[in-house]
Formats: C-alpha cells, structure tokens, sequence
C-alpha cells in the first residue's frame, strides 16, 4: 500500500505552489492577459505550465505547513510581488492610453466615446487606438516573455520569506502613479503642441476673415493634422548632392556632403546617411546658364549608385536630399529625380540657404 506523510506533500508542492500564486497575480494585473477576453482557465493552465517548465531556474522554496500564519504571509507575498510587476507594466499602458485622451481632447475626438468591453468602462477612440496599438507592439516584441523572465528572477531578488513587505519597502510601487501622467504628457506633448499652433492660427484667421465659419472648417483641420500627427514616422535615410570626383579633390571637401552628414545624426542615428547618387559626367559651369539651360546641362549628369544602396544595414521608408544652396532648384531636382526612381521611395529635399540677387550654384 503507498502511503505517503504531510511533510513528503509539502515539499512535492512547494516548489510548484508559491511560484504559481506569484505568476497568477502577475497575469492578473499585467496588459493584454489581464483582459476579460482571456478567460481564467487559460490563465491557470498557462501559469501551471510556465511554473513547472521554469523549475530549474528557481530556487529552493521553503517548506510551510499551509495551514500556519506564515502561509498566509507567503501567500500576500506573492499576490502583491505578482501584482506589483504586472502594475509596473500597466503604468506604461496607462501613460500611452492618458496621452491619447489628451490628444484627442485637441482633435476634438474625445465626445466620440464608446464602451470598452476589455476594461469595462468608457474609453475614447484615440486613447483605445494608442491602447491597441501599444499592446500590439508588446505581444510583437515580446514584452510577455520579458514581464515572464522577470518575475522568474524575481524568486533570486526577492525570495519566498516571512516578510511580505520587504518588496513593497525596496521598490516603492505607491510612486509610480504620477508617471503616468509625466509619461502621457510628454507622450502627447508634441501632438498637443501641433494642434495648439492650429488652433491659434484658426483664431488669427477667424479675426482676420470674419466672414469665414471658423466652426466649419476648424473641425476637419484639426482633425486632420491630429491624424497626420499621428502616423508612426518611417526611418529616412540623409544623402547629399555629390560633385564630381575631380571637383571634389580639387576642393578636398563637399559641403553638401558635410551637412548631411551632419543632418543624419538627428533624424536617424541607425541610418547616419549614404552616397547614393554619383556624378560620372563632368558638366560645364552653370553660372552663366538660366534655369532652362541648367536643366538641359545636368540632364544625364547623375546615376544611382546601385551598390551603395544595396550595402545599407536596413532600408530607410524616404530619403532626404541635402543641398547647401538652393538657385533654381534645377541640380536638387534632377537628383531627386534620380534617387526616387532607384528607389522608390519618396524623396524630400532640405537646404541650408537660398540664393538671392544674382548667385548662382557652384556645382559642376
């Protein structure tokens, strides 16, 4: 006959039982697995699964007869590590969700509210965009796994004990809640600053053009500029006017070149700018040209440099064509011509000056 003792039960559970408590809570408070969609039976099965797969990278738990005083501690330790970690999580839910309630307060989407099913209460159609998008990118880059690894570690930072506070007392969550306002309002800050600019110009134009129904056309602008503000920006790519080689050596330098260069840090450090057009044919000087005849002197000047677009890290979704000196506009077009059909991609040009009063460029 198989018999077994109360300690033998005791310490075949422990090492399953407060690790699963711990990750219960935590999958009732973390985003997206704490929503009523998930059902509790998921949530048990799943944190059975990842307690028992997980058994060799935790440390011994303590044996505790589970009817003592100390259980019970055992027991708060748990919930409130497992809930502190999902809140942690949470904060930054909430910051993003508190900022597209601001933005859309600007855009004047925030009387377009509806019923949340997943939450239970009101939300507005900004703030649950932000809110399904943010989830999105926490499931893509798999912020599960990380909050899942991190209370996992949790067992060597803060392990089963008799003191159920010591976490609270180390990592001080009561404090987190004012981030989710600094959070969604430097989240929304640059929104909230677009449209306040909007609004005052929509003002200027009411004083100045009475007769025009600034309530008409104010909503679809604002509006309007709210979503534009909205779209995740694309990584670009800087690239510069080029010169031909024998120009370029004869100056030591291009200062198109040394501009972009210097442009790219800011707009995208992972793509810090490239050469992808090339100058092979050595053109005559345009100062003594009009634009007409600057066109016809650069036509067929420029190619795209088909390797050095081929050798990018990553490609960009636009290019920016830096020039020092705008005339005409006859070299930047011709450029630009030239790198949107290599490829494909929309180009937008950015210059430092423009030429007044008789100055001419001084590509050739």
């Amino acid at each position: 006959m198989l018999t077994f003792t109360e300690a033998q039960v005791l310490a075949w559970v422990s090492p399953l039982l407060w690790p699963f408590l711990r990750l219960l809570a935590l999958f009732g408070a973390m985003p997206v697995l704490a929503q009523r969609a998930v059902p509790m039976r998921i949530r048990v099965a799943l944190a059975f699964l990842i307690v028992v797969c997980a058994q060799a990278s935790l440390p011994e738990m303590p044996v505790v007869a589970l009817d003592s005083a100390q259980a019970l501690l055992l027991i708060v330790q748990q919930i409130l590590i497992g809930v502190t970690l999902g809140f942690a999580a949470r904060v930054v839910f909430s910051a993003i969700e508190f900022a597209g309630e601001l933005i859309g307060l600007q855009m004047g989407l925030n009387f377009a509210g509806f019923f949340d099913p997943a939450t239970g209460g009101e939300a507005t159609a900004v703030s649950r965009f932000f809110g399904i998008s943010v989830s999105w990118l926490f499931i893509v880059i798999n912020g599960h796994l990380l909050l899942i690894a991190a209370l996992v570690q949790s067992f060597h930072a803060f392990p089963v004990g008799p003191e159920p506070f010591a976490f609270l007392r180390a990592v001080q969550p009561q404090v987190w809640g004012a981030e989710i306002f600094r959070l969604g309002l430097w989240i929304a800050l640059p929104l909230v600053a677009m449209l306040l600019f909007v609004n005052l110009v929509l003002g200027i134009i009411s004083r100045v053009a009475q007769q025009m129904n600034i309530f008409a056309i104010g909503f679809p602008i604002t509006l309007g500029v709210g979503l534009l503000g909205g779209l995740p920006p694309r990584p670009v790519l800087v690239t510069w006017v080029p010169t031909h080689p024998s120009s370029q050596r004869e100056r030591g330098y291009n200062q198109a070149e040394l501009l972009a260069r210097a442009l790219a840090g800011g707009l995208c450090p992972a793509l810090p700018g490239a050469a992808l057009a090339r100058k092979p044919v050595k053109t005559k000087h345009q100062k003594a040209l009009d634009r007409e005849g600057r066109q016809a002197n650069l036509r067929g000047a420029f190619s795209f440099d088909r390797r050095a677009w081929d050798a990018l890290p990553a490609k960009p979704g636009a290019l920016v064509l830096v020039d020092d000196v705008h005339t005409t506009g006859a070299t930047t077009q011709e450029v630009a011509h030239v790198l949107r059909d290599g490829a494909g991609l929309p180009v937008y040009v950015f210059t430092f000056s423009r030429a007044v009063s008789g100055r001419r460029e001084g590509h050739d």
